[in-house]
Order: C-alpha cells, then structure tokens, then sequence
C-alpha cells in the first residue's frame, strides 16, 4: 500500500542489565546467581509512591505530610484513606 510504512525492531541489550534479553534476561540472571536486578524493586516501590502521593495531594488541593519509615499520611485522616480501599471477602491484609 503506498505510503504505508512498517517499523522495523531490533533487540538491543542495554547497559546495566545482566544476562541477555534485556528485563527478562536480567531477571533470570538474578534469579540464578542472587544478585540484585537492575530495576530494583524498592526504587520502583519508592518512585510509585511518591507518584501516588502527589496524586491525592493533587484531589485533596492540599500539602500532606509522609512518613517514609511507616510509609503513613501524618495527621490527615481524610488523605491517609486514599492509600488503601475496602477489600472483598475472603481478602484481608
């Protein structure tokens, strides 16, 4: 069909990553020698929350304050319900 383009896409290794394959690859590779991934999940755990607390910061049009070592909303009860929801029976936390 003129004018129709088809992309073309090559598997590259990226720096950082152990193993081949890339994310997968590094995963593997971690699993079998114990090293820890290149995209660690505590970075990840911390770069969500921050995302999810300027987001309630954001609905609530207020400054919230955070307790990193509880990972709890300090004094604000009203912000501190956005951070978990009513779960379905059986399931409890």
């Amino acid at each position: 069909m003129p004018g129709k383009h088809h992309a073309v896409t090559h598997r590259v290794d990226m720096p950082g990553y152990k193993g081949r394959g890339g994310i997968f690859g590094d995963f593997l590779h971690c699993v079998k020698t114990r090293e820890k991934p290149f995209r660690d999940i505590e970075i990840a755990h911390r770069a969500c929350t921050v995302c999810h607390l300027g987001n309630i910061a954001y609905w609530l049009r207020r400054p919230i304050k955070w307790d990193p070592v509880k990972e709890e909303i300090i004094g604000d009860p009203e912000a501190a319900r956005w951070l978990d929801r009513p779960k379905r029976p059986p399931w409890t936390t």
